[in-house]
């Protein structure tokens, strides 16, 4: 099984995968309807920020298993 040490990980990465998944694409919805009234300057470009920013994150933190699943020989 999984380390212990890894379980807040992987609440991360949870959290940040339904802010990108889910929250901002709704709210880039909401405020294609008018929903926040004058705070369009705020909310779009947020939203479009924490898209891109949770796929850096992602792209890092694949990059780093990978390297470290490179450096561990595999033993048959």
């Amino acid at each position: 099984m999984g380390e212990d040490r890894s379980l807040p990980l992987y609440w991360i990465v949870a959290a940040l995968q339904g802010v990108s998944v889910s929250f901002a694409p709704l709210f880039l919805y909401w405020s294609g309807k008018g929903m926040f009234h004058g705070s369009e300057w705020l909310v779009v470009p947020s939203c479009f920020a924490g898209i891109l920013l949770v796929g850096f994150f992602y792209m890092l933190l694949g990059s780093a298993v990978i390297g470290e699943l490179r450096k561990k020989k595999v033993s048959a």
